[in-house]
């Protein structure tokens, strides 16, 4: 499996969470629903980020035990 980093930003002072699957970019945006934002290649198609807006409230529970800052190694399937 190849690994992928996601990288993130949380705004405190906006409440949002960023994540990229890539290096930021231009990209299209798909309004999942009032505070999910699906940000996407606008010539492949393919995922480039997700906004989650309210994070806070939508995951309380992650509540100081994130950085506002900081990346994960993620593992990506082969189909």
């Amino acid at each position: 499996m190849k690994q992928r980093k996601l990288r993130y930003h949380y705004d405190r002072e906006a409440d949002g969470m960023y994540f990229y699957f890539q290096r930021p970019r231009k990209a299209k945006t798909v309004e999942l629903n009032a505070d999910f934002l699906l940000r996407l290649d606008p010539v492949t198609e393919e995922g480039a980020g997700l906004t989650v807006i309210s994070f806070s409230q939508h995951f309380s529970f992650l509540q100081g035990k994130v950085s506002d800052d900081g990346e994960v190694e993620m593992k990506e399937r082969e189909d």
